[in-house]
């Protein structure tokens, strides 16, 4: 039965007592002399492309893991591979491809340091951010009449406001509406600025993000080529991941990963203008005779089509 608190009679028995008393005070003395404990949380990513990178058939993370080299004899080598394959078989996931870590991270560089992070390309990124803001030249002075206007109409009704506010009792519907067309005034007064810069100040600030974004290529290219920044760069150029496909080499006979996501160049350039060069799909369309690096063309739309290379050494599960 369920006793009432009040009637339950509390006996302390010094000897059923499983701890002694110094023995007690003594360990929490010693817990609290060492502090709270520092979480637990996972260890930091170790590798350039885990976390970063997908299964394109099941969806599942691509991640590192050691096995054996087809024709290596019994050597365990770091692969990447699909996590759910790996961890839960091919009723899962048929995607069997377990490929060697730094054939794959190679490879990608590889590409990317000739055909992306290239001064041609960046030559055609700022090309474009030109044209753009030629393109904006002639709408600027309608742009700069209507914010003129909308600004004089802001400024008129700032005062019939405050004239309200000063006349009348303690309105706060009025107070606000206030505070909201001198927030307004000064959001047109900061566009007006911004809108009416010349020609002159417009090919200076060119002229800055193409000096910034040339000293930012080196930067990514030599952050590729070391493979402690290397997860960085990836992290900057492909902020949308990447996709991961089962693919063959052209004689058929060894897997391969098929790498495919989109480049942002955005972080070459200042807020002024970005380039996004897109992958539209992850399909195997590399040059036979070419083993070393991916096909690579210029689509409408200012896209490049890229795609790794093929012909790495397959490496299987153990």
């Amino acid at each position: 039965m369920k006793a009432d608190p009040h009637e339950v009679l509390s006996i302390d028995v010094p000897e059923w007592r499983i701890v002694e008393d110094g023995v007690w005070f003594e360990a929490q003395e010693r817990f609290n002399s060492r502090g709270p404990r520092a979480p637990v949380g996972r260890p930091p990513v170790r590798y350039a492309l885990t976390g970063i990178a997908k299964c394109a058939h099941c969806g599942g993370a691509i991640l590192s893991a050691r096995t054996r080299v087809y024709g290596g004899g019994m050597e365990r080598v770091k692969v990447y591979a699909c996590s759910r394959h790996h961890q839960r078989g091919s009723a899962v996931c048929p995607v069997t491809v377990y490929q060697r870590m730094e054939d794959v991270e190679g490879a990608l560089v590889d590409y990317v340091s000739r055909h992306v992070l290239t001064e041609r390309v960046l030559d055609e990124v700022l090309a474009e951010i030109r044209e753009q803001l030629t393109a904006q030249l002639p709408k600027r002075d309608a742009d700069v009449a209507t914010l003129e206007r909308e600004l004089q109409d802001m400024r008129v009704e700032q005062k019939r406001l405050a004239k309200a506010v000063a006349l009348a009792d303690d309105v706060p519907e009025l107070v606000t509406e206030l505070r909201q067309r001198s927030a307004r005034i000064q959001h047109l007064e900061a566009q007006i600025v911004a809108t009416k810069k010349t020609p002159a100040e417009l090919t200076k600030l060119v002229k800055h993000i193409e000096t910034t974004s040339r000293t930012k290529l080196a930067d990514l290219r030599a952050a590729l080529a070391n493979e402690s920044d290397r997860r960085e760069a990836f992290l900057a150029l492909f902020p949308g991941g990447l996709t991961f496909a089962s693919a063959r080499t052209p004689d058929g006979k060894r897997q391969v990963w098929r790498i495919a996501g989109d480049i942002d160049l955005g972080s070459l350039v200042d807020a002024a203008g970005s380039k996004r060069i897109a992958t539209r799909t992850p399909a195997n369309d590399c040059e036979k005779n070419d083993r070393t690096t991916g096909n690579s063309s210029m689509e409408s739309g200012g896209s490049k089509r890229i795609a790794t290379p093929t012909g790495f050494e397959p490496v299987l599960p153990a």
